[in-house]
């Protein structure tokens, strides 16, 4: 990923979808896909990346497309580690 974009990748491009998983039992179809929205996409669960993982590729992707630092407001799956508001099942 850092080769490419290092390298000039249009970070701009936008697929109008994508099948990731194709002929698998958890086959996902993306619409309107983009390098930074694919990055965001490793947060699936059927997409096997650690958040750590993910989150690192999506600060590097966004800070080289709008030169500026990731707005992270919201982290997805935080809530569910929160017993409070699931608590552990027995």
């Amino acid at each position: 990923m850092e080769l490419l974009a290092d390298s000039g990748a249009n970070l701009d491009i936008l697929l109008k979808g994508l099948v990731w998983g194709s002929g698998f039992e958890w086959e996902t179809l993306l619409f309107d896909v983009t390098p930074i929205s694919y990055a965001q996409c490793g947060l699936y669960f059927q997409f096997h990346r650690p958040e750590s993982q993910v989150y690192s590729n999506l600060t590097y992707l966004f800070r080289k497309r709008y030169s500026a630092d990731l707005p992270l407001r919201n982290v997805p799956n935080k809530y569910l580690q929160d017993s409070r508001v699931f608590p552990p099942r027995t």
